[in-house]
């Protein structure tokens, strides 16, 4: 019997630049032929941004987005994962890349749950800056980002690392990016099993520990009340249940006479 065909991993790759030769679309062009020749079970798809409107809540009518909005969150919605190209600008990410990552996190989130990775080529640190802002936009839309490899490409630096079309020429480059791409290949096989997995667990369990998310009974022992929090679920971006404990309820035993033997009055100080 012919065992199935393992379905490949859907990748959307984004450009925050649209400029025509932009290093950062190279990269993004590099990355697919190195998926098409050497990564068995990735697609990258790159998707365009360049048209969406500046996001204005005033062209939500009746709960529905513009047309292009709309089908751009459908390619976010159908991904696996996503490859962002972020060049930095100001220490942050372009104006067109945050516009985007904008219009699909508004209800429905279509970003939450799912796992990405970023690459970048500019002056001086490579739009390192950026990727760390990107990072930090990415803990509130529930982006889940690979940590490691980091790919910073100082794009101005000897020997030449892109043509005058913004091809990536350096092969060096090319290896330290498909190494990212392998990662997040890997990471967001993890993320999905344990995404399936938590389908079959009861409500109130953890998919990574597949167990109920909870304090050690030490931590609670003798107190009657304890605050019900919500926690992320690290498979989906859902919320699991946590109970902590109320610590204005604790209640601490006295100094022992060592412990109080060794506490000393400081002298006053001088004016």
């Amino acid at each position: 019997m012919a065992l199935s065909a393992v379905p490949a991993i859907n990748v959307v790759a984004l450009c925050g630049s649209l400029r025509k030769a932009s290093f950062n679309r190279g990269l993004i062009r590099s990355a697919i032929q190195i998926g098409e020749e050497s990564i068995k079970g990735m697609k990258i798809e790159y998707v365009d941004i360049s048209a969406l409107p500046f996001i204005n809540t005033d062209l939500e009518v009746g709960g529905t987005y513009p047309p292009v909005v709309e089908a751009f969150r459908q390619k976010i919605l159908a991904a696996d994962c996503f490859l962002f190209a972020s060049p930095e600008y100001n220490y942050s990410v372009t104006p067109p890349l945050k516009n985007a990552i904008d219009w699909a996190s508004r209800p429905p989130n279509v970003w939450a749950g799912k796992s990405a990775a970023i690459v970048s080529a500019g002056g001086g640190f490579g739009g390192g800056r950026a990727q760390y802002h990107l990072r930090q936009i990415g803990v509130f839309i529930d982006l889940h980002f690979i940590n490691k490899p980091e790919f910073f490409l100082a794009a101005f630096q000897p020997p030449q690392k892109f043509d005058s079309d913004g091809n990536l020429l350096d092969a060096q480059a090319k290896e330290n990016l498909k190494a990212v791409l392998l990662s997040l290949l890997s990471f967001t096989s993890k993320l999905n099993g344990k995404r399936q997995a938590s389908q079959a667990l009861p409500s109130g369990f953890n998919a990574v520990e597949e167990q109920p998310a909870r304090l050690p009974d030490a931590a609670i022992a003798g107190v009657s009340d304890t605050t019900h929090v919500r926690g992320h679920g690290v498979a989906e971006g859902d919320h699991g249940n946590a109970s902590i404990t109320d610590t204005s309820k604790l209640t601490l035993p006295p100094p022992s006479a060592d412990q109080n033997a060794s506490v000393k009055k400081k002298p006053p100080a001088k004016g």
